[in-house]
């Protein structure tokens, strides 16, 4: 795990930031769609939380937002087909999370913006951060370890991170 990783996490779990990490071998490849990397956030929700908590293990999530669509903000908007929808009340954010990935040097990549400001996510890493979408086409960003760094766009990052990780906040 890149330093930079456990720097943001500590600065913005729980909260609206997924970071983008290799996947181990106690990861089952079904929660990563066999991708070799796998998406970790903590969501900042009471319930979410305490679920969290209850489970006492990492729970691995669909996202209800799907690709290209408006984001679901409460329960009533969820139209993607599940078993069973946890209904905590409105989003607070009401937009996705921020995705941060990491380059083979360990730099911070933003993969997606969201509830977490660039600028945010920048005084913490000590700089600028790169983004995905500027890096689209030219070959130099690449996630470590990831199929994913060998085709980043916006609908092969949907696929790869259509499962993520919940994960416990220690």
């Amino acid at each position: 795990v890149p330093p930079l990783a456990r720097q943001l996490a500590a600065a913005f779990w729980p909260g609206p930031l997924t970071l983008v990490l290799p996947k181990t071998g106690a990861i089952p490849g079904i929660v990563t769609s066999g991708l070799d990397t796998v998406g970790l956030r903590v969501p900042d929700h009471p319930v979410a939380l305490e679920l969290l908590r209850a489970a006492g293990v990492p729970v691995a999530a669909p996202s209800a937002n799907p690709f290209g669509g408006v984001s679901p903000t409460r329960a009533s908007h969820v139209t993607v087909p599940c078993d069973a929808i946890v209904d905590g009340g409105p989003c607070r954010t009401g937009v996705e999370s921020t995705v941060v990935g990491f380059d083979d040097g360990g730099h911070a990549v933003i993969l997606r913006l969201g509830g977490t400001p660039t600028e945010a996510v920048e005084a913490v890493v000590g700089g600028a951060v790169a983004s995905a979408q500027a890096a689209l086409g030219s070959g130099t960003c690449t996630i470590k370890g990831s199929k994913l760094g060998r085709c980043l766009d916006a609908k092969t990052f949907a696929t790869a991170s259509a499962s993520s990780a919940l994960a416990p906040r220690p």
